[in-house]
């Protein structure tokens, strides 16, 4: 890739999706590992993901390979991996929720960049975690870009975008 520009003692970071909420969530508890950040529809609050889950669409092919509602099949996977419900552990749902680190990611100093799309069914992301960043520090290098594309499109549509930001591309 020629293009690619990578300075060889800093670390970046490129996510999207969960890839982004975790990301999100390394910035938080380790800022000083990251040179920058980028994230393309990043769910930022598990326990509304998880409510949201239910409301996926899943045509006769998708309920055959989750074997029923793909809703049903994200929100028991979530259930394994952290421990039950929202309702049953809400403090494990807000430990992978960057929106609990709001205040953390905000103070990083650490340059980040936020895609988010109006049109996503899947995160339904609303500009919020923006908002609450800058409302925590109005002067953190938080860059954002909203638009309308699909969830299934966000990663690829944006990623030269955000390796542009970046710098490495």
């Amino acid at each position: 890739l020629p293009w690619l520009r990578i300075k060889p003692d800093a670390v970046y970071g490129v996510g999207a999706s969960m890839g982004g909420q975790e990301l999100l969530l390394l910035l938080a508890r380790h800022p000083h590992l990251l040179e920058a950040a980028a994230v393309v529809d990043a769910p930022t609050d598990l326990a509304q993901q998880y409510r949201k889950f239910a409301s996926l669409p899943c045509n006769a092919g998708c309920r055959k390979r989750w074997q029923g509602p793909i809703g049903r099949g994200l929100q028991q996977l979530a259930r394994i991996e952290v421990g039950g419900t929202p309702g049953q552990a809400p403090a494990a749902y807000a430990d992978r929720s960057p929106a609990h680190f709001t205040r953390a990611i905000a103070r990083t100093g650490a340059p980040l960049g936020v895609w988010w799309s109006r049109a996503d069914r899947v995160t339904g992301a609303d500009g919020g975690f923006v908002r609450a960043l800058a409302r925590v520090h109005p002067r953190a290098p938080v860059m954002h870009v909203a638009g309308r594309w699909t969830h299934d499109r966000g990663f690829r549509l944006n990623l030269p975008r955000a390796l542009a930001w970046l710098h490495l591309g």
